[in-house]
């Protein structure tokens, strides 16, 4: 499983990995070399996009708790490996975002 980790941000999925430079980067680099596909990677950005325009109201409803947007849906774990669980019964093979107020190594 491919883990791309910033300052209390990591983004996952199941099948890949890449180098990281950057979480944009990282993605067209995937892109170009056909290791994901541009609906996939377009799917990623939308979740990042609902993680950011919701962040505020993630942290008040969800303090100290693991978050997972996969979906267009709003996840929520003690650990990643919960919150990732929790999406993928859900919605298989779809890209997540995901924050964590701890990073876990």
């Amino acid at each position: 499983m491919a883990i791309f980790k910033y300052p209390n941000v990591s983004c996952t999925d199941g099948f890949f990995t890449g180098k990281v430079v950057g979480f944009e980067q990282s993605l067209i680099d995937l892109l170009k070399e056909g290791l994901i596909t541009r609906d996939y990677m377009q799917d990623l950005f939308k979740q990042e996009q609902i993680f950011k325009d919701n962040l505020e109201q993630i942290k008040k409803d969800f303090p100290n708790k693991t978050i997972v947007v996969c979906g267009d849906e709003i996840f929520e774990a003690d650990t990643l490996k919960e919150a990732e669980r929790k999406a993928h019964d859900k919605y298989s093979g779809r890209p997540t975002y995901s924050y964590s107020p701890i990073v876990e190594l």
